[in-house]
């Protein structure tokens, strides 16, 4: 079926929850070593040092919200099926997705909604290769599912391997 939870207010939240984990990571981090941050860290932790408790009380309810409407919609569903990221990998030497299909993005994060929508929920998630675009580039999907739900959602996601019969390219570990 194709439905979706209710992600309003999702960016906001997830916004708010990022630079106050920026704040309290970073923060003490600025004074000595603001040189050596990205501009990005740089600026989500200056975000989070100004969250004021009303917006963080917002942000709590709305991630509250979302992850209520995706496990809701998962008592009916088996799980919750969506693309990893709106476009294929892109250079190392470009820093975010800036636009996408006519949308400009305020902030350098909006293009990893379809990432961030459901790790704010706290469920289960996991990311596995459905192919290659005509360039060659893979591409993923993502399944979302219940919460305590690993062991089905790593179940479907190893059938839907077999079924997208992905030509096994090898993956090197970082290290």
């Amino acid at each position: 079926v194709e439905r979706s939870p209710d992600f309003s207010g999702l960016t906001e939240a997830f916004q708010t929850l990022r630079s106050i984990e920026y704040a309290m990571d970073v923060g003490p981090l600025l004074a000595d070593h603001r040189d050596k941050i990205k501009p990005e860290v740089v600026w989500n932790t200056e975000e989070g040092q100004k969250v004021t408790a009303p917006q963080l009380i917002a942000a709590q309810e709305a991630r509250g919200r979302i992850t209520a409407s995706a496990a809701a919609l998962l008592e009916e569903v088996d799980a919750i099926l969506c693309p990893t990221a709106i476009v294929p990998s892109f250079d190392v030497d470009q820093r975010h997705v800036a636009e996408c299909d006519g949308r400009q993005f305020i902030h350098y994060f909006e293009w990893l909604a379809m990432v961030y929508g459901p790790t704010i929920t706290g469920l289960p998630a996991i990311s596995i290769p459905s192919g290659m675009t005509d360039a060659g580039i893979p591409m993923g999907i993502q399944l979302l599912g219940p919460a305590r739900g690993e062991a089905r959602l790593l179940s479907m996601a190893a059938a839907l391997e077999e079924v997208f019969d992905w030509p096994g390219l090898p993956v090197t570990p970082a290290g």
